[in-house]
């Protein structure tokens, strides 16, 4: 649900129209708080491809010692 939606849907009770914003600004507030003290935690595409650009040396570390060591 977008912004103008629920200002619409709000507006339709008996607020008046600026009564009626102040909620949305507050859930957009809300919500906007919310996604910038989690997205922290989220990986963007250069963490994923570092990642497994580091994972794919350590398999291969991990492949090269156990080849040398059943020769």
């Amino acid at each position: 649900m977008n912004t103008v939606r629920m200002y619409e849907l709000i507006k339709k009770t008996s607020l008046p129209p600026e009564e009626a914003e102040a909620p949305v600004n507050e859930i957009e507030s809300l919500v906007t708080q919310k996604f910038d003290d989690r997205k922290e935690h989220l990986a963007t595409k250069e963490d994923v491809v570092n990642a497994s650009a580091d994972l794919r040396k350590e398999i291969a570390s991990v492949r090269t010692d156990l080849t040398k060591q059943i020769s």
